[in-house]
């Protein structure tokens, strides 16, 4: 629901969709299920006016409405027959002409049940009075309007051509003519004009619930703006539209109240008039200013840019400051470390230089020393002969033990060959066994499955058998007792036939006599 109330929505779109809305209560078998798909209906007003129902909307174009579908009225993305009531309010002009037979066929394809197509038809009247509002809007206010243009540019579309296509369609077809020429235009200038001051927006509020209120019922005398092209699938019936308006007079006072507010706005004109010349001074007073200051922001921009290349070139010197500080720091640090060198070096110095003394006093014992270690060379030499002759003869027991392991390899590689070959022979073997076990296991499974049928069905027999036992048993009591009866009625009747003989006999006896 659109966030305006509905009667203080502009005076146009609520002919429009109220048209409709009264139409689509009319239809036979209208309730809270029938569903509607409204074509073109981004701004989803239809929703506000048949609130009871469930209204889907489709547009080409996106809106910021729940459940919204974008797609063409030309091929809408719905099955056949997929709502009751398929609508399009002011919508068809702006289909470009050769487009508009597809937007028919498709609104009438959806439909199950009706189709309203509302909106403004071709016609000299129709068209002086928008060429009418088009050059009070470009001379009066300046303005282009977007959807007004497109009806120039587009064409009005013909009402008999739409009517002839929804035939063609096997629909039952009537029109619904609505919004008389002569109030139509001097309001739509009305709405312009107060839509493009804000300070006459609220203004305008009232005076369309006026209307909405007071005159929409009646406004039908013709010539009209609009028409609902009304149409009925085979199997449903056409609106009934007797009483869908009052009679084409105004109420008492409305108009009236209209004609005031004409008096009013051509006051407020003269008025703006008079100050719409100060306002362009103070505009133009407000551009120049407004031109300073941009001036203003850009030297402060390059002022602010300057200031910061000074900021940028105190932080680079203080970083030059930083790293002399740190060079100091390290040349002080690589000073302290030689005069540690030095002093270390004094240390070794004096170290090595009592070292040399303790090497010349040692240097006899060395000389001893190697005295006895030529000595204990040529023992080694002595050694090193006789383990030479050893190893000769180990080297001739490893190439024996070589030859040896030589001749095992090949024998072992004779009883490897020898053993794989029983190996795959063993492999076929326990393969075959393997086949007969799974063989003899899936006979054991079915064998499993039988037996288990065979007791299902022993179970089965078992309870038919115990069932019929209890129903012979049964059976045999109940013929027990009817044998009793039946015994029990023959001696009854046997008895009471003898009885019957005996005084039969009695009675025919003494004729026999006689």
């Amino acid at each position: 629901m659109p966030a305006t109330p509905i009667l203080e929505l502009p005076f146009d779109a609520y002919q429009r969709y109220q048209l409709v809305a009264d139409l689509v209560r009319r239809f036979p078998g209208f309730g809270a299920s029938t569903s509607v798909l409204d074509v073109g209906g981004r701004t989803a007003l239809m929703r506000g006016f048949l609130p009871e129902l469930r209204v889907d909307l489709v547009d080409v174009e996106p809106a910021d409405e729940a459940g919204l579908v974008i797609g063409s009225g030309g091929a809408l993305p719905f099955r056949d027959g997929a709502f009751d009531v398929v609508t399009a309010c002011d919508t068809l002009e702006h289909v470009p002409p050769q487009h508009r037979e597809a937007f028919v066929k498709e609104c009438a394809r959806v439909s199950k049940g009706w189709v309203v197509l509302a909106g403004p038809y071709a016609s000299d009247a129709v068209r002086e009075a928008e060429d009418g509002l088009r050059e009070f809007l470009k001379r009066k206010l300046d303005l282009d309007h977007r959807y007004l243009n497109e009806h120039f540019e587009h064409g009005l579309p013909c009402r008999e051509r739409t009517e002839a296509e929804l035939r063609d369609a096997g629909c039952a077809v009537e029109s619904v003519g609505h919004a008389n020429l002569q109030r139509w235009l001097p309001l739509m200038c009305l709405e312009m004009y107060m839509d493009s001051d804000p300070q006459l927006r609220e203004v305008a509020k009232r005076y369309f619930r006026v209307y909405n209120q007071a005159l929409y019922a009646s406004d039908h005398a013709g010539p009209v703006y609009r028409h609902a092209v009304v149409a009925a699938k085979p199997g449903v019936a056409l609106p009934r539209t007797s009483g869908l308006f009052e009679k084409p007079v105004a109420p008492p006072r409305a108009v009236a109240m209209f004609d005031e507010l004409f008096g009013e706005l051509v006051a407020f004109d003269r008025e703006r008039d008079v100050y719409e010349a100060e306002r362009k001074r103070l505009r133009a007073v407000n551009d120049g200013l407004v031109k300073d200051l941009a001036e203003h922001k850009l030297s402060l921009k390059d002022a602010r840019a300057d200031l910061a290349e000074h900021v940028q070139s105190l932080k680079t010197v203080n970083t030059d400051l930083d790293l002399h500080k740190q060079s100091l720091v390290d040349v002080r640090a690589d000073l302290d470390a030689h005069r540690a060198s030095l002093r270390e070096r004094t240390k070794e110095y004096q170290a090595e230089h009592e070292l040399r003394e303790v090497l010349e006093r040692d240097s006899e014992l060395q000389r001893r020393h190697v005295a006895e270690l030529q000595l204990l060379t040529r023992k080694q030499r002595e050694v090193n002969d006789d383990l030479e002759s050893d190893l000769a003869g180990h080297r001739e027991t490893v190439a024996a033990l070589r030859d040896e392991l030589q001749r095992f390899r090949t024998e072992h590689t004779e009883v490897l060959s020898s053993v794989q070959a029983d190996l795959t022979a063993h492999r076929d073997v326990l393969g075959a066994h393997e086949a007969e076990l799974d063989a003899r296991a899936r006979l054991i499974g079915e064998l499993q499955t039988l037996l288990a049928d065979q007791h299902a069905e022993q179970a089965r027999l078992e309870a038919e058998l115990a069932a019929t036992k209890a129903s012979s048993d049964d059976e045999l009591r109940r013929l027990q007792e009817d044998l009793a009866f039946e015994r029990e009625r023959n001696h009854a009747l046997t008895q009471d036939l003898a009885d019957r003989w005996k005084n039969f006999r009695r009675a025919i006896e003494p004729r026999r006599h006689a």
